[in-house]
């Protein structure tokens, strides 16, 4: 019987930087994001923003 053997082809020195590439590009989008919301975030003052929810809910309970 034959004896099969599976051997495993290492990744491309190309396929290696492209991954590294493209993980580093999405790392880079999503710290944007989460700093860009943060930014979003500290501008509309969360206290303010909370008393005027607050406020409406009550215009609406009357």
């Amino acid at each position: 019987m034959a004896k099969s053997t599976v051997t495993r082809n290492k990744p491309k020195k190309s396929e290696q930087t492209f991954v590294k590439v493209l993980a580093g590009a999405t790392l880079t989008l999503i710290l944007l994001y989460f700093v860009q919301s943060a930014l979003l975030i500290a501008e509309k003052h969360p206290l303010k923003a909370a008393i005027a929810n607050y406020e409406q809910q009550v215009q609406l309970e009357k």
